[in-house]
């Protein structure tokens, strides 16, 4: 997912070079996870997504998404109205 994609790996691949003895398993899954009942260390949600007895840190600064279309689709198929 996103999350790992641009803020996770990157953390991990830096920690891993400076604790190279210390195993990291990274699991990706969109559901809202209790990460503690599954026995995580730690979890990584965009958003305010987090349980009321979590404590949450940023790890990076906010992201922007941007949905784009290049002329020719929307020459074919018009200008999107809605998300789908």
């Amino acid at each position: 997912g996103p999350a790992v994609d641009h803020v996770l790996c990157p953390l991990t691949f830096d920690f891993m070079r400076a604790y190279p003895d210390v195993k990291v398993e990274i699991v990706s899954d969109a559901a809202i996870t209790d990460i503690v009942a599954q026995g995580f260390d730690a979890g990584v949600r965009f958003g305010r997504q987090v349980a009321q007895n979590m404590i949450a840190v940023p790890l990076g600064p906010p992201l922007r998404y941007a949905i784009v279309a290049s002329p020719d689709y929307v020459h074919r198929r018009g200008t999107p109205t809605t998300p789908h």
